[in-house]
């Protein structure tokens, strides 16, 4: 230049090595960053974690198509202390498909017991228009290089919403701020490399490519809440597996560091977090939590946890003191298979396009 300065290309230089660059067009500045230096950072702390999620990643190869199936039952019981209690139960299922290029998924639920509920409490029935549509919803997705949805929900919606042409059956498109396969590779192309570390940097280089210093500092933050709640020194060898507990005091002590001066909610009478990682690669996690603001205000929460890569179960009550019990009991298992998920809807179906959403995982 003619002040005698020589320009060099930033992203060239630094991509040749190895780092990745990433731009903020707010800060106007450019950010060089080493992915293994940045994770080795991360996981310097994480070792039984990390140890725990190589195990699993054993159990999946990401070559072949797997089937995740997800049953959901339970009931909400009203508390009358004149008229007497009733109960109003609920269910669902969700079955998706997942492989490397795309992910396909079916949802349904029976929400009968629930809309007489909110129909009591409101005093009139739901809207006719979407009635049907809440007490049994249905839902289909697609997601490769687009998203896809599909929902007599959707279609009553939409034909409320001005300038918008809709069709019963109808596929509603958006682009994805990241394609499947590109998300796929970031998540699982690195199989039993995949670390905490690793996880954090991924789920970075999804954020604002125009405001990259928001992406950095909440990734910086995250993994900072990471290692305070779940570093080597948290866990206690427990027989061939760890334990990990997780208390009021616990709680106490995080907000303490994390907000100067802060002084612990009495509101909070119980918390108990206790996770167990096996030496077979599973889990168990055993939650309980109350808090009260008065006598009449209470509420209790308890569930438990159980599984391992191939099949999970979760139980538990959510109780609202005087006004109601919430039951669930859900399962979900993994398979291979050798179904494909969906790519796109089929040939010669309607697909109206809606503007651009963030990606599920994002």
């Amino acid at each position: 230049t003619p002040s005698n300065r020589t320009i060099v290309p930033v992203r060239f230089f630094s991509q040749v090595l190895g780092y990745d660059v990433f731009w903020d067009n707010g800060y106007r500045m450019v950010f060089l960053l080493d992915e293994e230096t940045f994770a080795e950072k991360v996981d310097s702390r994480l070792a039984i974690l990390n140890g725990y999620l190589a195990k699993n990643a054993k159990s999946f190869d990401a070559s072949k198509n797997y089937r995740e199936d997800v049953t959901l039952s339970g009931t909400v019981k009203v508390i009358d202390s004149i008229k007497g209690d009733r109960s109003y139960p609920y269910s669902g299922k969700a079955s998706m498909l997942l492989g490397k290029d795309s992910m396909s998924m079916r949802m349904s639920a029976d929400l009968s017991g629930l809309a007489e509920l909110l129909e009591g409490l409101a005093g009139e029935k739901l809207p006719e228009t979407y009635r049907a549509a809440l007490i049994k919803p249905e839902l289909e997705a697609i997601y490769g290089d687009k998203l896809y949805y599909k929902s007599p929900l959707f279609d009553a919606l939409m034909a409320k919403v001005d300038g918008t042409q809709t069709v019963s059956g109808a596929w509603y498109a958006t682009d994805a701020v990241m394609s499947f396969p590109d998300l796929y590779r970031s998540m699982y192309g690195s199989g039993d490399g995949r670390t905490v570390g690793h996880i954090l940097y991924a789920m970075m280089k999804q954020g604002d490519a125009n405001g990259f210093f928001e992406s950095w500092s909440g990734t910086e933050q995250l993994a900072a809440a990471a290692v305070e709640l779940f570093g080597d020194e948290t866990f206690t060898k427990s027989g061939s597996g760890y334990k990990w507990h997780f208390g009021k005091e616990e709680l106490a002590m995080l907000l303490a560091e994390a907000i100067p001066g802060f002084i612990a909610d009495s509101g909070v009478e119980e918390l108990s977090i206790d996770l167990t990682l096996r030496s077979d690669g599973g889990v168990e996690l055993k939650y309980t939590a109350s808090t009260s603001v008065n006598e009449e205000a209470a509420l209790r929460i308890d569930y438990t946890l159980a599984g391992n890569s191939s099949r999970m179960t979760a139980k538990g009550t959510v109780q609202v003191r005087n006004v109601c019990d919430v039951t669930f009991d859900a399962a979900v298992s993994v398979r291979t298979t050798s179904e494909k998920p969906l790519t796109a809807p089929p040939a010669g179906a309607t697909i109206i396009t809606l503007p651009p959403v963030m990606p599920i995982a994002a």
